[in-house]
């Protein structure tokens, strides 16, 4: 059925993206963050947590069996059946309230990516190779051979991005006379999502193409950039790069007509349709219905550390900072003042920290040496503070960077759409449209050497960088005088790249680091969503959105606020977003609590 499908929030774990060769030139858009809201038809929604823990409503979820309790990347709605990724690979699938013709029965293996179709699923698995059960007519179980980055199940067919960003369909035409499902369009292709009788995708430039039945103009999108695209019955929404969601075919109990704000994923069901909003909360219109009485409340937590200040952003978008008060400096260069909220993402320099509000305004303070308190004029759907650099993602793909530009970490290439962005110290990096690795700046230790392939997420640290690949899998490139550029196998979710180390979260949501950096401590255990590395500490946000920090740090508060080394949560509802945190001197492994420091400290 209809779903998004994607690469990266930030904090996705599954492998959604779709491909193209650099070298064949056109810019492809890359697919939207993992699927992480659904809908199966019309009698359930699901939404994964901050946790990667299912919320599902709607009439099935009333009358049937709940869901695993179980940590999920990535999930797909079909006809009143639920089918997910978990966080180790394996594909879950259960039945509500359904024929039973095997759908709710997935084959053994590992698995990057899941969609459920009306009575049979298809899965691509970690060797990139398709597998498909459930019911079996028109041959919807046999997919075809070869290698492909994402699957998209509908009525009785399936569509699949090859390896080439080509798109093959096979199953039943359920568009009849009407026009053929099963003949996509040429081109390459980044997502596709396979609705009841028509089927839709991004192209290599962000611009949609559909096709299959046309009754009511649903192969008839409307023209722009977009992130994210789902398949209705009848009906198609996708997400603007800026956010904003377009819906075109039949209108039907205003499911076409979405609300305002900003979003990250749209799901087209029958007669109504959900989104989750870049605030993480996720919102439903259409006919009134158990869908959009009953929806959930939750929030998606990201963190990122820099060298000085830190920050958090509080539930409402509010800033609380805390650490070096380098505002305050008499015989520091000029400073910008702390702006107010609410915001949406923050990040984290040397000096100077920068947030992003909702209309995709930017605000910087702290230290302007540089310029990088300077936030040029416009919108930007990210930033990424890195050094006395900034560089920030446009919505038509091109990025701008502003502040130091000594060894041309400001000169981004202008000719690539691009959907990441990193800044380090002295270059940064980006991933373009294709998937494929790009970076500019200084190549002193061999930061501009990024390997090839395609991948979801990068990080720049300081004369080195790591990245995930489509399959999960770690690469870093640079200096390596500490063995920081020599990931551990195995598969991860997030990564982050500091000064002589770098950590990551694995797929089983444990924390891993590396590069012999005798300041960062073995991290904590447990089970996380994110990790962020700065110079000489960490920062990593739990299942439970509670923050803990570890490392050793040479200088001390600049100010009368400082984090205790104690084992205490945050108080309920504090669901902070991490943006750079000031050494406190000697081994750390600390909960986000503050307290007012005391003459004793």
């Amino acid at each position: 059925m209809s779903e998004g499908f994607a690469k990266m929030l930030r904090c996705s774990l599954a492998a959604l993206v779709a491909v193209f060769a650099l070298l064949l030139g056109a810019p492809s858009a890359l697919a939207a963050p993992a699927q992480r809201i659904t809908i199966g038809g019309d009698s359930f929604a699901c939404a994964l947590r901050s946790d990667n823990t299912l919320a599902c409503w709607g009439q099935s979820v009333n009358t049937g069996s709940p869901p695993p309790a179980e940590q999920f990347s990535q999930i797909s709605g079909g006809s009143r059946y639920l089918c997910g990724v978990t966080t180790t690979g394996v594909v879950r699938c259960w039945i509500w309230s359904a024929p039973d013709y095997g759908q709710a029965s997935p084959p053994p293996g590992t698995f990057i990516q899941v969609s459920a179709g009306q009575q049979h699923a298809c899965g691509v698995k970690t060797d990139l190779t398709l597998a498909c059960w459930g019911k079996s007519w028109w041959g919807l179980t046999t997919p075809p051979a070869g290698t492909f980055l994402q699957v998209s199940s509908g009525n009785d067919y399936s569509c699949a991005i090859k390896t080439d960003g080509s798109v093959v369909c096979w199953g039943l035409n359920v568009a009849g006379q009407l026009g053929n499902v099963l003949e996509p369009p040429s081109g390459q292709f980044s997502e596709i999502s396979a609705g009841p009788s028509h089927a839709c995708g991004i192209r290599g430039d962000g611009s949609l193409s559909c096709w299959g039945t046309n009754l009511f103009g649903m192969t008839t999108p409307p023209t722009g950039a977009f992130s994210q695209v789902s398949a209705g019955d009848s009906y198609s929404c996708a997400v603007r790069i800026g956010g904003g969601v377009s819906c075109w075919g039949f209108e039907r109990g205003g499911r076409t007509i979405p609300p305002p704000g900003a979003f990250i994923e749209v799901a087209a069901g029958r007669d109504q349709t959900c989104g989750r909003k870049r605030d993480g909360n996720s919102v439903c219109w259409g006919a009134e219905g158990s869908l959009t009485s009953t929806i959930p409340t939750g929030v998606f937590s990201a963190i990122a550390t820099g060298y000085y200040e830190g920050c958090g952003l509080k539930p409402g978008g509010e800033l609380s900072c805390w650490g070096g008060n380098f505002l305050d400096e008499p015989d520091e260069p000029p400073h910008v003042p702390r702006p107010s909220g609410p915001f949406v993402q923050i990040t984290s320099g040397a000096v100077h920290s920068c947030a992003r509000r909702a209309n995709g305004t930017v605000a910087c303070w702290g230290d302007n040496f540089a310029g990088e308190s300077n936030v040029p004029a416009g919108v930007f759907t990210s930033i990424s503070a890195g050094g006395l650099t900034n560089c920030g993602l446009r919505d038509d793909g091109s990025i701008t960077c502003w502040g130091d530009n000594f060894s041309g970490q400001a000169l981004p290439p202008g000719d690539l759409f691009h959907l990441r962005v990193s800044t380090g110290a002295g270059h940064a990096c980006a991933i373009t449209a294709v998937g494929r690795l790009t970076c500019w700046g200084s190549n002193s230790n061999g930061q501009l050497n990024a390997p090839g392939g395609q991948f979801l997420e990068v990080s720049a640290g300081e004369g080195f960088s790591c990245a995930i690949r489509y399959d999960h899998t770690l690469a870093c490139w640079g200096i390596n005088n500490t063995e920081q550029a020599i990931p551990p196998p195995g598969t991860f979710s997030r990564v982050s790249a500091g000064h002589f180390a770098a950590c990551g979260v694995r797929t089983d949501g444990a924390l891993q680091c590396w590069g012999n950096d005798p300041s960062i401590p073995p991290p904590p255990p447990g089970s996380f969503t994110d990790v962020s590395l700065s110079d000489n500490y960490a920062c990593a946000l739990d299942t439970d959105q509670r923050e803990w920090c570890w490392g050793s740090a040479a200088r001390q508060p600049l100010e009368l606020v400082k984090l205790e080394a104690l084992p205490v949560p945050v108080s309920p509802g504090t669901s902070w977003l991490l943006a750079g945190l000031l050494g406190l001197g000697g081994l750390l492994v600390t909960r986000g609590v503050r307290r007012a420091k005391t003459a004793a400290d």
